[in-house]
């Protein structure tokens, strides 16, 4: 039989092992072996067994016959990868400069991730053998009387509950070496199926009466589990609970075949029986001319298309009905939503229009939920995907149509390897599989915008609101002239009167600040001391409840200094507002509202996002303050007024977009207001009320604003005009960093004189980041900003695996990042 051979990617981290590795498979599993499986395979010198993905199936290898190693076993029999996943992952490899195997683990659960365990039985017939002998020890004694008594394989994690003692592992080892024991290793993944118990009459007898006539008399605990059940199953956990049965009474049942319990699979379901209602609705005429030049352009081979859209102009609409154009033409679609927080009210539009076939993914599920979840689309049950950043990976086979939603937001980049950005995943899988991507957003990103206008995207423009409700009007306040008037409060009076108007005509409003917690600085008035975290180049952030400093970056957290810890002082002053401080301002200021927070301190808990926007939405609380994830994409028709507490805080970041960022928040926490039938209200609280991006803002001028930023990028080279590639380097040793940085950048600079093109003009010399220590480590960054990234990406490349092998400091490489704090 011609001999067939597996190429495998290692389930390891491990830079040196990164690339496709020869096994040969076995005549037993030849049938059953498919790429995309996840198999056991001895590995390195010790013949470790560890997994390992299937990416390929050929007759040919170059390893010498002696040398190859077998398979051993396939650990599921439904191959978790596609092909066009791995096509994927090996695309993504390049591009990110990541591990094949970094690419292949974003795009299973993580709940699917192996253990290993070792399951120990005796050897029944050598115990034969030595049952007249004198046992060495009365461990050995003891521990094979365990396992015969045990009748099974058992778990070495059980055996060391069993037998608490240091050498466990060396006595066992013994034990196998005398052969009394064998010793077998076995893989499963941390997550199982969830299973429920039922309980039911046997089926021996059609008439109950029968089974009754098998009791005694004087069991009467048996005779009311009889006389409450029958033939069909009811929920056994249910059932132990309302007639308070214990295992005793059910076990003479069972050896008398009178009752059966059975187990199904529960399909663990967090949106199940929600009753979401979604009608649709007539559609307004830009909202008709996207979908029906949708439908021409979605005839052709793969389509991308920009919606730029104001706030409240119908864009979910135009996704719903584009879903279910595809619905019809027996296509899968994938729907994004940037943020957890925009998830529930996205899922609730879905699933209100199409019902089941809706599956969710997103990091507010549990493991179970995720699995269940991902099987559910695995197995082809799903034919629309709705989640965050991860769901792009979605394993469908007949996907049609991507749409990501607030398309601009930067939570579609990921910050842990691969540092890949969702459009840019899209875009490829769109390739490979000849599917159509749908953009969307109020403020579209500089870099989409471009292509739109270069026509690399269809881009479309919806003008006006739903019902043609007008923009809300956006009012700046200069903050310094409240401080003139004597105002030093972080409310201006105009937000005050508004805030008292709206209260007194039961209309909702909702307060902006892009920071958590309740002062962002504490430092003492004497000295000047401020309180920054030991481990990071930042200032500890002071929380109001617990009254304790914590970071933001690491962690770490302490009680907040009652006297300065360096001159003894009681002078100690909180700077800065977080979005406590804002609530406690607002409560005394406003006593008798209903306020509510939503940021990360208060969404920890899982459902926390949901039950924050339903209670809102409810009109259960009057005011909500919080962060950017109240900024985008949430409808709640009673909300009239916006204040935006301080427009600065992402003005003053040192980064290319901060401009635009600005913009972005500005433009689309605005959107929030005046969504329903009563016209709303924006206030800005500014000290740069003549910023470009705030004027823009203000006036609902994208295109000014637009036109004004790519100016700038134009002249300073920024993206969309040039790519950036940002190399950060990290160590416990600032000294040595800042050498091996600099021997890094002359690397660099001579592998490019190599090339023909002249690249060393594209590279900036090392600099401490602008945060430049986080976790105990120091940091500094080297930037490129180059018309040829490919080339660079091969350098960067060979450059990386070389200081891996001789250098203690941690490598960064993040190509065309959102930010290069």
């Amino acid at each position: 039989m011609e001999k067939i051979y597996a190429q495998v990617i290692i389930n390891q981290f491990n830079h040196s092992i990164d690339k496709p590795f020869n096994y040969r498979i076995p005549v037993c599993l030849i049938k059953s072996i498919q790429i995309g499986q996840r198999v056991i395979v001895p590995f390195g010198m010790g013949n470790q067994k560890i997994d390992a993905f299937v990416i390929n199936i050929t007759n040919f290898c170059n390893i010498t016959e002696g040398k190859i190693k077998d398979i051993e076993q396939i650990v599921e029999e439904t191959p978790l990868l596609t092909k066009n996943q791995i096509k994927l992952a090996c695309w993504m490899r390049n591009y990110y400069l990541c591990t094949y195997i970094e690419a292949i683990q974003v795009m299973i659960p993580s709940g699917l991730k192996i253990e290993k365990r070792e399951m120990i039985s005796l050897n029944t017939e050598i115990l034969d053998k030595t049952k007249k002998q004198k046992w060495s020890s009365s461990f050995d004694r003891e521990f094979l009387q365990y396992l015969f008594h045990k009748k099974t394989e058992v778990e070495l994690e059980e055996i060391k509950k069993r037998f608490p003692v240091k050498d466990l592992k060396k006595q066992i080892k013994r034990l196998q070496q005398k052969e009394y024991i064998f010793i077998r290793q076995d893989f499963r993944t941390k997550i199982k199926d969830k299973e429920e118990k039922y309980i039911a009459l046997s089926g021996k007898y059609k008439d109950k009466g029968e089974y009754l006539k098998e009791i005694r008399k004087g069991a009467y605990k048996q005779k009311q589990v009889l006389e409450y059940l029958e033939h069909f199953p009811c929920n056994y956990r249910e059932f132990r609970k309302k007639l308070k049965v214990t295992s005793s009474t059910l076990k003479p049942l069972l050896e008398k075949n009178l009752i059966k319990i059975t187990s199904k699979i529960i399909f663990r379901n967090p949106y199940e029986n929600k009753g979401f209602k979604n009608p649709s609705v007539s559609l307004t005429k830009e909202q008709r001319f996207i979908i029906d030049e949708f439908r021409k352009l979605a005839n052709d081979s793969s389509q991308k298309i920009l919606i730029h859209g104001v706030t409240g102009s119908g864009k979910t609409e135009i996704y719903l009905n584009m879903i279910e154009f595809m619905l019809n033409k027996k296509k899968q679609s994938i729907l994004l939503v940037p943020e957890i927080s925009l998830t529930p009210q996205m899922i609730e539009w879905v699933m209100g229009r199409f019902g089941e076939q809706v599956s969710i993914l997103h990091s507010g599920l549990s493991n179970g939920e995720k699995y269940d979840q991902w099987k559910k689309i695995k197995q082809g049950k799903s034919n629309i995907v709705v989640g965050a950043r991860s769901a792009i990976f979605a394993p469908l086979d007949k996907l049609g149509l991507i749409i990501i939603d607030e398309e601009h937001e930067i939570t579609y980049k990921s910050s842990n390897n691969p540092r890949y950005h969702t459009i840019q995943i899209a875009e490829k899988r769109c390739e490979i599989e000849n599917c159509h991507l749908v953009l969307g957003s109020a403020t579209p990103s500089m870099e989409s915008y471009y292509k739109g206008k270069a026509g690399k995207y269809h881009l479309y423009e919806l003008k006006h609101r739903v019902k043609n409700i007008p923009m809300p009007k956006i009012e700046l306040i200069d903050m310094r002239n409240e401080l003139k008037e004597g105002n030093y409060s972080i409310l201006s009076n105009s937000l005050k009167k508004e805030l008292y108007f709206n209260l007194e005509n039961k209309q909702q409003s909702i307060l902006f600040l892009n920071r958590r917690g309740y002062s962002t600085a504490v430092s003492c008035r004497q000295c000047g001391y401020l309180e920054k975290c030991p481990h990071c180049d930042v200032s500890l952030t002071y929380h109001f409840n617990g009254k304790k400093l914590i970071c933001h970056y690491c962690g770490y957290s302490k009680l907040a200094p009652k006297i300065c810890p360096v001159c003894k002082s009681k002078k100690i002053k909180y700077l800065g507002t977080g979005t406590q401080k804002v609530q406690t301002i607002v409560e005394k200021e406003f006593p008798n509202a209903k306020i509510l927070r939503m940021d990360v301190d208060t969404t920890r808990k899982k459902g926390a996002h949901q039950r924050i926007i339903n209670s809102f939405k409810n009109q259960e609380a009057d005011i909500l303050i919080g962060t950017q994830m109240i900024a985008k994409g949430l409808d709640f028709p009673n909300v009239t007024l916006v204040g935006v507490i301080i427009a600065d805080t992402s003005l003053n970041l040192p980064d290319y977009n901060s401009a635009e960022r600005t913009f972005q928040l500005m433009t689309q926490v605005a959107g929030r207001s005046g969504r329903g039938d009563l016209l709303g209200k924006v206030i800005v609280q500014t000290y740069q009320p003549n910023h470009y991006s705030l004027i823009h803002a203000k006036n609902h001028d994208y295109t000014h604003f637009y036109n004004d930023e790519i100016a700038i990028r134009k002249e300073m080279l920024y993206p969309p005009f040039k790519e950036i590639i940002n190399i950060v380097f990290s160590s416990e040793n600032e000294k040595d960093l800042i050498q091996q940085c600099y021997e890094f950048y002359m690397e660099l600079i001579n592998h490019t004189k190599k090339v023909k093109k002249d690249l060393q003009k594209d590279i900036y010399k090392p600099v401490p980041s602008p945060v430049s220590k986080i976790k105990s480590k120091y940091r500094w960054h080297m930037i490129i900003k180059t018309s040829y990234p490919n080339e660079f990406k091969e350098i960067l490349r060979k450059i990386y695996h070389e200081y891996l092998n001789k250098s203690q400091m941690h490598i960064s490489i993040d190509i065309n990042p959102t930010s290069i704090l």
